[in-house]
């Protein structure tokens, strides 16, 4: 949550915020106020075809745990280029303690078939309004084979106190390559305020059980970024393991790291916690 007014708010929040949210909310009359503004950061859905036949697509809830009328804003940041987006800032009002629910949000809100990246939401109120408590989850998943149901995993929304600059995540497997078997790893960055014109810089370093070096490189981070088998765009595409261990930091800026592991028989996929690192 960052607390701020007229001027200062403007600044900030305008690298990422809807054009609607500063209109709303810093308008003229109320620039005098300070205001109150908070989001929640789903690092990756998507609505697209993926490997081994999979198609991936993310429902969104978003719970109103207030006792106060509130609108949200939703923002949806393409992983790779999106036509532009002419449908407008969606918006959705939920009473209080009323919780909603929006399937397959990235082709239903967004009208964006085939593509994935992050989604934010959040609102602002003008002090002096009671807290405003909110809570915000999706869940991402494919059909499972022959039809019978799907597989899937949750992912959580992440906070404005989720300012990381480093990180790890165990249990990254591989199977170089080989999709019949096994399972592959997808690993993204979300930059907290970045964008295009305002990149963060971020290293990714993958080891084995041992501690060895398998592989590492540098990311750019504007939009968000997608990186589909890790091991490969690393330079270690011949690797099979299930005990790998991923480091992440930036001295750059503030980001959000995820990792999946996706079973490639059944397209089943596990979410790995973030362990920050000191």
């Amino acid at each position: 949550m960052i607390r701020s007014s007229g001027r200062t708010a403007r600044d900030l929040w305008s690298r990422y915020l809807p054009a609607f949210v500063l209109s709303t909310y810093l308008s003229t009359s109320a620039s005098a106020l300070p205001i109150v503004c908070a989001r929640y950061i789903v690092p990756t859905v998507a609505s697209a075809h993926g490997k081994a036949g999979t198609y991936f697509r993310s429902d969104l809830w978003i719970a109103n745990q207030s006792t106060e009328r509130l609108t949200f804003f939703l923002d949806y940041r393409c992983s790779v280029a999106c036509p532009p987006w002419q449908g407008g800032s969606p918006q959705v009002t939920l009473e209080p303690g009323e919780t909603r629910q929006f399937d397959d949000v990235v082709r239903t809100i967004f009208n964006r078939p085939e593509s994935r990246g992050a989604l934010s939401v959040g609102h602002c109120i003008v002090l002096p309004s009671p807290d405003s408590p909110f809570s915000v989850i999706s869940r991402t998943y494919t059909d499972a084979p022959g039809g019978s149901g799907t597989n899937g995993t949750v992912v959580p929304g992440f906070g404005e106190g989720w300012r990381i600059l480093s990180a790890s995540f165990i249990g990254l497997a591989a199977n170089a390559g080989d999709l019949r078997t096994g399972y592959r790893t997808n690993v993204g960055i979300v930059g907290m305020y970045s964008v295009p014109d305002h990149p963060i810089s971020v290293r990714l370093t993958l080891r084995d059980s041992t501690g060895a070096l398998i592989g590492a490189g540098t990311v750019s981070v504007g939009d968000p970024v997608q990186i589909n088998d890790v091991f490969a765009a690393l330079g270690a595409p011949d690797v099979v393991t299930t005990n790998a261990t991923l480091h992440v930091e930036s001295s750059d800026g503030y980001f959000i790291p995820w990792v999946t592991v996706i079973d490639n028989q059944s397209g089943d996929s596990n979410f790995l916690p973030i362990t920050p690192r000191q």
